[in-house]
């Protein structure tokens, strides 16, 4: 199932790159100031890093982006997202950096996050979280509270 935002459907890479991101299932091109690529398919689930902060994404996170599990690193801080991170985050086995910061999520922390062996990273503060913070075990055991912060129903 596609998924996309109204936000021009386009990330500013920089400013001379501009990267369309093409719906799942259709052709996309990818341009840089130094070559040009053209693919077809499902060209998502080949990337291992995605990088959507500063756009202004509104709404919810589409769950869908909990299937790309070859994903090492997700920035969708500094947007509007609203609702709660999707479980099937806990999909996501190879990611090494989670960054939902400074947004408008809202809900509790899914606790299958914590089965994320490779997660270094993780930021979630200034949110509208709620609820307990994972476990402090095993990699989360990592993390101090300036990934929470921000979140005052977090305990």
């Amino acid at each position: 199932m596609p998924f996309s935002y109204s936000y021009e459907n386009q990330v500013n890479v920089d400013q001379f790159d501009v990267l369309p991101i093409p719906d799942v299932e259709e052709e996309g091109e990818f341009i840089t100031k130094s070559w040009s690529e053209t693919y077809k398919g499902n060209i998502l689930y080949f990337m291992s890093g995605i990088d959507l902060s500063w756009n202004k994404l509104t709404g919810p996170i589409p769950y869908e982006i909990g299937y790309l599990s070859d994903i090492h690193a997700l920035n969708l801080s500094h947007n509007y997202l609203t609702g709660p991170i999707p479980e099937s985050f806990s999909n996501l086995r190879q990611i090494e950096s989670l960054d939902l910061s400074h947004n408008s999520l809202s809900g509790q922390i899914p606790p299958q996050l914590v089965e994320l062996n490779y997660l270094s990273t993780f930021t979630i503060a200034y949110n509208n979280l709620s609820g307990r913070t994972p476990e402090r075990e095993a990699q989360f055991a990592t993390f101090d509270e300036h990934s929470y912060e921000g979140n005052s129903l977090l305990w």
